[in-house]
């Protein structure tokens, strides 16, 4: 069986928030880019700083994989990366005062009104924030966008927890292709450093845990169960969703696609009910690792209570 990849973090895999000198081997600055894209700064801040022990987050795939083959190539084993929404990690994994730096360059501005909450730089997650910083830790925000630079630092002045301090680009900001094409055309780089000056006194607890995994065991023909419609199931702190179901080509199981929006934690995951001379087992597929939280526990358990509502019998139920 092959070995995980030490490169790429997995939420969950090492529990709520995780530990970052077992993450990494060693102590060290905890340092995190958000938006790595092709890795390029991450792997320069590593060369430059190699104390620093450092996490890239991304929410697409494909940078995930430029990330990891950079990283590779390099030999960097003092970088890792996660594929996940940035306020996810500093929410549910990253532990209080862990934090010496973040770094965020060039975000998606999402310019437009309805689209605000989007944005990461909200006051609400400066407070966070200033839980997961170390003493003297910094956010450092580059953009060509002069909007949210302004409404960043309006969003940072408001929580009266940062001292905000305007100043030139690093240049290695500077050195990727959408900068320099952005200062061919003359438009302006800005550049900020948020440094914590004091804490939320508010509690920002992580609010995901590492569960056991729900499993069921109904009687009946699963070839039965013919039809299928979205379902949307509120839970703590988020929602689940039942997708879509197939059916194998084998016609022996079902594979649900499950939705779990937990907690800033977006997770998609396979639920599968098969045939076994015990009856039908319903469990979590062993797809994409992900993290098994109340909420993917949740999941298995509406999934084996779709089925009982097709006509199945419930004889087992752990969860």
């Amino acid at each position: 069986m092959a070995q995980p990849d030490p490169i790429r973090l997995f939420p969950g895999a090492g529990g709520f928030p995780m530990d970052p000198v077992a993450v990494f081997g060693r102590g060290g600055p905890l340092v995190v880019e958000v938006g790595f894209g092709n890795a390029s700064f991450l792997a320069d801040l590593s060369v430059e700083n190699p104390d620093w022990n450092l996490i890239g987050v991304e929410i697409t795939s494909a940078s995930m994989t430029r990330g990891v083959s950079r990283i590779r190539r390099n030999g960097l084993d003092h970088v890792r990366v996660l594929c996940a929404d940035a306020r996810a990690l500093v929410a549910e994994m990253l532990p209080e005062r862990s934090l010496q730096r973040i770094y965020v360059n060039f975000p998606d501005p999402w310019p437009k009104e309805k689209h605000l909450d989007r944005r990461l730089l909200q006051a609400d997650f400066f407070c966070l924030l200033s839980t997961r910083l170390a003493d003297g830790g910094e956010l450092w925000f580059t953009t060509d966008h002069a909007e949210y630079f302004g409404f960043a630092m309006q969003q940072a002045r408001a929580t009266g927890l940062f001292e905000v301090i305007e100043g030139e680009p690093p240049p290695a900001t500077l050195d990727t292709k959408y900068a320099q094409r952005w200062q061919a055309e003359g438009i302006v780089i800005n550049h900020v450093v948020f440094r914590m000056k004091s804490r939320d006194p508010n509690p920002h607890p992580c609010r995901l845990e590492v569960v056991e995994v729900a499993h069921a065991r109904l009687d009946g023909d699963l070839s039965t169960v013919t039809g299928f419609e979205k379902q949307v199931h509120e839970i703590e702190n988020g929602h689940v969703v039942l997708l879509d179901c197939a059916r194998s080509l084998d016609r022996g199981r079902l594979r649900v696609e499950v939705l779990v929006d937990e907690a800033d934690l977006r997770q998609e995951v396979v639920i599968e009910a098969r045939e076994t001379p015990g009856g039908i087992y319903v469990e979590l597929a062993s797809f994409g690792r992900p993290a098994v939280t109340r909420g993917v526990r949740r999941a298995v358990v509406l999934v084996a209570d779709w089925l009982a509502s097709c006509g199945l019998r419930k004889i087992e139920s752990v969860g």
